[in-house]
């Protein structure tokens, strides 16, 4: 694996065993390939470990077993063992379109002031079949952020504007995107 990519991709777990082969998948399958996935496993008591045993060996995926410390903890360590120019998190029960990397590295890249890029999301059945389309509008001076589905997952973060804020909150139970964004 590349020391340093420019990427990463981190997924907590906790017992979405019935999803995870299908979003990491999806990040391997990625068009845009300078990255590298972090897994941590929040104490799954589900299948998720039997999974994971599957990737242990992949040259671009690093799996943490931990006890349950709970999502936004887990958050902020993923940040912190990572050290690439961009971070991404992607909940183990979703999955990233085949270009969702490539599309947001080159927004991200266009300029330097841009400190996080986000995508529109689709709601889908048990089945994977297309619900609803989640349009996230773009930023004006008309729209201000409570009037944007902020979500924590599939935010494509540049780290030197992460950095800058305090981070996540350690008290945060639920809509950590409005946190962190707000920050």
């Amino acid at each position: 694996m590349k020391t340093n990519p420019l990427v990463t991709i981190y997924i907590p777990c906790r017992n979405y065993g019935k999803y995870l082969r299908q979003s990491i998948e999806s990040v391997l399958s990625q068009t845009y390939k300078d990255f590298k996935i972090l897994i941590i496993d929040d104490g799954s008591n589900d299948n998720s470990k039997k999974i994971l045993k599957n990737y242990e060996n992949h040259s671009k995926i690093k799996i943490i077993y931990q006890k349950k410390i709970g999502m936004v903890k887990s958050i902020i360590k993923s940040i912190k063992l990572t050290n690439s120019k961009y971070f991404v998190r992607l909940d183990a029960d979703d999955w990233l379109h085949k270009d969702f990397l490539k599309v947001s590295v080159k927004n991200i890249e266009s300029k330097k002031t841009i400190g996080l890029v986000f995508p529109d999301y689709f709601e889908v059945d048990i089945n994977g079949k297309i619900q609803n389309r989640i349009i996230r509008n773009k930023f004006n001076k008309r729209n201000i952020l409570m009037d944007f589905p902020a979500h924590g997952a599939c935010t494509l973060f540049r780290r030197e504007s992460y950095n800058k804020t305090k981070g996540y909150s350690k008290n945060i139970k639920a809509q950590d995107g409005y946190d962190i964004w707000l920050k």
